[in-house]
């Protein structure tokens, strides 16, 4: 032990001591009762160090913990930016096919509504002929109706 140590250690044990005469003459306890006590209290004070020593383990620990809860939230944090930015970016894709396809399909509409304008038109000429032909064959018709009419009525009758 070193002299400084010596000395601190001799000056505690006298001041230790001053205390327990203290103790004694106030508490009008003896000497040895005093000195169990402190003895108790000494036991107390270390097991009280001890419980400070394991609640600071304890509590350094359970930062130790926190702190990697806190890394992990912030690692979840990033990768579900990075997951957002990324479903971002494919529905900004899907935005746009979408409205490219929107515009396909109103050309193919338009394009449609050409051909059935046109197909519409060709059927309307096609219901016209028709019915000029039905009335040329119905005309026909009567023509041949009468010539067979004039044709009985000249020919002999039995």
């Amino acid at each position: 032990m070193s002299a400084k140590a010596r000395k601190a250690s001799n000056s505690e044990s006298d001041h230790n001591l001053n205390t327990l005469t203290d103790i004694v003459r106030i508490a009008g306890e003896t000497r040895a009762g005093v000195k169990a006590l402190d003895r108790k209290i000494d036991q107390l004070e270390q097991k009280t160090e001890v419980n400070q020593q394991e609640t600071r383990a304890d509590v350094k620990a359970l930062d130790g913990k926190i702190d990697q809860l806190e890394q992990k939230t912030e690692v979840n944090q990033q990768e579900t930016r990075a997951d957002v930015k990324a479903l971002d970016g494919k529905i900004d894709q899907l935005e746009q096919k979408t409205e490219v396809n929107q515009q396909e399909t109103r050309a193919d509409v338009k394009a449609l509504d050409g051909k059935i304008d046109q197909l519409e038109q060709k059927t309307e000429i096609n219901q016209q002929e028709n019915r000029e032909r039905f009335d040329k064959q119905d005309g026909e018709t009567k023509e041949i109706k009468e010539t067979l009419k004039l044709i009985l009525s000249r020919l002999p009758t039995n």
